[in-house]
């Protein structure tokens, strides 16, 4: 198996069997948007090495989605994964996946 194929399959199990919280109700009507609890403390950086590759799970706190008229009526947490090479022998580009759930 290649190294990028490997590094690939490592992304996506990371990614797609990391368990996840929601922080508002599947159902919930639109206007009430995405509310993270205020006052929420930012997970501590947790690194993880394999053979291959160094993922640093982080977490950056939250985020203020509201309109102008309501600038803190919606919240977010800004968290998420960087992976990379544990021996990178020359620069690669940066892929940034993002979502925000919607009701």
């Amino acid at each position: 198996m290649s190294r990028r194929l490997r590094a690939a399959t490592l992304a996506a199990t990371l990614l797609f069997t990391t368990p996840t919280v929601a922080t508002t109700p599947a159902h919930a009507a639109p206007e009430e948007g995405p509310h993270s609890p205020v006052g929420r403390k930012a997970a501590a950086l947790k690194v993880t090495r394999t053979r291959t590759a160094v993922v640093r799970d982080v977490d950056l706190g939250d985020i203020d989605l509201g309109p102008a008229s309501r600038p803190k009526a919606y919240r977010a947490p800004v968290r998420g994964l960087l992976i990379t090479p544990r021996r990178a022998r020359a620069n690669a580009p940066l892929v940034v996946f993002g979502h925000l759930r919607m009701p």
